[in-house]
């Protein structure tokens, strides 16, 4: 998971020879956004890398180029709906969307986007713990989504695997990897153990 957050507040392309160097240094897919909002964007991060595109801002204000992004291929495109206090927000943030983050959902998912990030931006980079309301709402209406923001230690891991709605598919952290709290195999194992303690099967993509 690759954000290019020079790219989502305007700086288009920026950041494409760090996607191609470290594309070109691992053997995992590449999921990218950050300022995507033209299909010569688009184009560029796949040439420099990315296996999916992740959509914010584009992806609720210009159905469409959404349109033709999924038209293109739907099942390499991921939308990024940003919640805060309850709306989405789109301009890297910075601006209020004017629809409730579920509505958001809905919309999308109505237009035929198959694949999300749900983010809480207001817990993001906060290491305050994840919002698991937000979670399980989301689960409700999706079939197939990401989770990010909050994340501050492996119980939150714990808690996301144990409630976790049978749509999420993975989490995203950040700062606490960053600042070592735990390392990527610790927070594997906490979910695997906790999907264990509630009769599922762990979940290989899940960090």
């Amino acid at each position: 998971h690759v954000v290019d957050l020079d790219g989502a507040r305007g700086l288009v392309g920026s950041n494409l020879s760090q996607l191609r160097e470290i594309a070109g240094k691992i053997e995992l897919p590449i999921q990218f956004g950050g300022g995507l909002r033209n299909m010569e964007a688009v184009h560029a991060a796949f040439d420099a890398g990315a296996d999916r595109i992740i959509l914010g801002t584009a992806g609720l204000a210009d159905r469409p180029f959404l349109i033709r992004c999924l038209e293109k291929d739907a099942d390499q495109v991921i939308v990024s709906v940003d919640s805060r206090a309850g709306v989405a927000a789109i301009g890297g943030w910075e601006e209020d969307s004017g629809l409730s983050t579920d509505d958001a959902l809905r919309n999308l998912r109505d237009l035929g986007v198959s694949r999300f990030v749900v983010s809480d931006i207001e817990r993001d980079g906060t290491l305050t713990g994840p919002a698991l309301e937000q979670i399980q709402a989301a689960g409700e209406l999706l079939d197939d989504f990401i989770y990010s923001g909050g994340v501050s230690a492996l119980a939150d891991l714990e808690a996301i695997a144990e409630a976790a709605p049978a749509a999420l598919n993975g989490v995203i952290v950040g700062s606490a990897l960053f600042e070592r709290v735990f390392t990527i195999g610790e927070a594997h194992e906490a979910l695997a153990g906790a999907t264990r303690q509630v009769g599922e099967e762990p979940r290989s993509d899940a960090l």
